[in-house]
């Protein structure tokens, strides 16, 4: 090999143990627990082989609805050295797929193929058995994995589970050496195993099926957890897999297995722990003269409601000063503005000065009241859109106090000295919180601005812009017509969120809501119809994308943010050519990153 190539060589190995101690640092106790249950099954860490089984079903409905994700899987990942593959529920591999000859005979040499079992408990920590045995998604990067024959290896793995039973079926797992390992895979398998899923429901029964329209529907429209319960179905949206523990739910599924034999509408309280009450609004689902099941909705009083993603309007009517409860919250599905929520709350919770970033409209006012309300209650809240000399210092007080200076990228020198001269002056205790925002696209006057943010706010949260965050569309939907409507409207047609998705909302959310306001007005207690937006929304060109697309988007975004913008390193960090980095920037229509 000449100098060169040993030089990328060593270059590759350094960046693929950076990106392993990284994941190792995130998923150490899971590692731990999983490498304890390997030593108690008696798995060795050297030598021996992967059992061969052989009696497997390559022809069975989960490889039928897999096989097409597998082969769009390797189209996508084209530019890595790869191996798709999706084992049954024992762990067993049933089909593989690899993006080059190469990677094939690498996965060979470790048994990766049709008929050998990757159970935890025969092979140790792997991509396939540990997801079996956790029941969640994980990627395991080099020496992670228990047994040494699997060091070179990055495994990336999913459960695939059945849509209505909840029951894994199998697993998808993405196989690749460690050093073109990457974040990127682990959204990838995420994404395809549900793609997956929602293939399998389509030959269902027809009862099934009506089980799962059902909560579809309620899903789509309603505020509030939602469970659909049949007599071996049990479905449950996002947002009640996050509020309630698995005791809670198991009880709430118990009581609507109940309320399903007695009566066909009801409304009724139950207690599911200590210090929790809630109540269940539930209807019986019939068809032919068959009792098939019951969709409920979860409603808990307002003071027992918990608090997880922040609503997105942009508080330009919040009054100056606030003290009230939390105000609603939505679940987001969008991973980078998941991130953004963690890191406001962080930095209010140690006192940080904090400066929000992110274009007009985004919900830059709204992420901190939220934030601020959803981990201290009850408190004052001081807004200034403008900066004046005169902003009185708050009185010395043990309630919470947020302060927030808007717009801060319109200060000139002589103002931003000022505010800075009054910000020395302030407690930033426990008690009083200082935040900021700013539009940073074309501020005013670019030096005073940057010394504002170097200075008294070191700390910064970027809020992704809303053509970023195309999976929160309907959320957001149902929860701006839930104000502007009074829950008169309901519901959005398909084909109108259709339009809504594919415009880019270069006004962010509150162009969102501005378009909604005007539907609302033309159809204010009826189902809001394509015909109802107004014209601007038929504007951008852009197309509807897949789920997997999505998480694939959303990956990127945030790769460029983490490197500052430079395409060089965000290609790097992804583990993909640059030149794949450029065709898919333009393909999905990113920018402003």
């Amino acid at each position: 090999m000449d100098q060169f190539g040993k030089r990328h060589d060593n270059s590759a190995q350094r960046f693929g143990r950076a990106r392993q101690r990284e994941y190792e640092a995130v998923d150490e106790d899971f590692v731990t627990a999983s490498w304890n249950r390997s030593r108690a099954a008696g798995v060795a860490r050297e030598g021996g082989a992967v059992r061969f089984i052989g009696d497997v079903d390559v022809a069975s409905r989960l490889v039928y609805h897999a096989q097409p994700i597998l082969e769009r899987l390797i189209d996508y990942t084209e530019d890595v050295p790869l191996s798709v593959a999706v084992s049954d529920n024992k762990g067993r591999v049933l089909k593989r797929l690899d993006t080059n000859d190469k990677m094939a005979n690498l996965v060979d040499q470790i048994s990766l193929s049709p008929g050998f079992s990757y159970a935890e408990s025969e092979v140790g920590t792997n991509g396939v058995g540990t997801v079996l045995e956790s029941g969640r998604s994980i990627q395991i990067v080099g020496t992670a994995h228990f047994h040494e024959r699997f060091h070179r290896y990055s495994c990336s793995g999913s459960p695939i589970r059945d849509p209505l039973t909840g029951r894994i079926e199998g697993v998808l797992d993405l196989t690749c050496l460690v050093e073109h390992s990457t974040p990127l895979l682990h959204s990838f398998v995420r994404s395809a195993a549900a793609t997956i899923e929602n293939s399998l429901l389509t030959d269902r029964g027809i009862h099934q099926r009506i089980l799962f329209d059902e909560f579809s529907r309620l899903d789509s429209r309603s505020k509030f957890p939602v469970f659909v319960v049949g007599h071996n179905v049990l479905i449950s949206n996002l947002l009640a897999q996050n509020v309630f523990s698995a005791d809670e739910q198991r009880a709430i599924t118990h009581h609507a297995r109940y309320l399903m034999e007695a009566v066909s509408h009801t409304v009724d309280e139950i207690q599911i722990s200590p210090t929790r009450t809630v109540q269940l609004k539930g209807r019986r689902l019939n068809s032919d003269g068959h009792m098939l099941g019951i969709a409920v909705e979860v409603v808990e009083s307002a003071d027992q409601r918990l608090s997880h993603l922040p609503h997105f309007f942009d508080g330009a009517n919040l009054p100056a000063t606030r003290t009230t409860a939390g105000p609603h919250v939505e679940v987001s599905h969008s991973p980078v503005w998941t991130r953004s929520v963690g890191q406001v709350r962080s930095a209010l919770a140690e006192s940080h000065p904090l400066l929000v970033l992110g274009e007009a409209g985004t919900g830059k006012t709204t992420i901190l009241v939220a934030a601020f309300q959803d981990q201290f209650g009850d408190g004052d809240i001081v807004r200034f859109d403008a900066w004046t000399p005169e902003i009185p210092l708050p009185p010395k007080t043990t309630r919470p106090t947020l302060l927030i200076f808007r717009h801060v990228e319109r200060l000139d020198a002589e103002s931003a000295e000022l505010l800075h001269q009054r910000l020395r002056e302030l407690d930033t205790s426990e008690t009083v919180k200082i935040a900021a925002t700013a539009s940073p696209a074309e501020p005013q006057n670019k030096q005073p601005y940057r010394q504002f943010l170097l200075g008294d706010f070191r700390t910064s949260v970027h809020l992704p812009a809303l053509r970023h965050r195309g999976d929160d569309i309907a959320h957001l939907t149902r929860s701006i017509l839930g104000v502007l409507a009074h829950r008169r409207v309901d519901n959005v047609l398909p084909s109108t969120m259709q339009v809504l998705t594919r415009y880019r909302w270069p006004g962010n959310v509150r162009e969102l809501a501005d378009a909604l306001e005007f539907a609302v007005a033309q159809r204010p207690t009826a189902d809001i119809t394509p015909e109802d937006l107004p014209g601007s929304c038929y504007q951008a060109g852009a197309r509807t994308i897949s789920r997997l697309e999505s998480m694939e988007r959303d990956a990127i975004v945030r790769a460029l943010q983490e490197n500052g913008g430079n395409r060089a390193r965000t290609a790097t960090a992804l583990g993909i050519a640059r030149s794949s980095l450029y065709r898919k920037i333009k393909h999905f229509g990113i920018d402003g990153v």
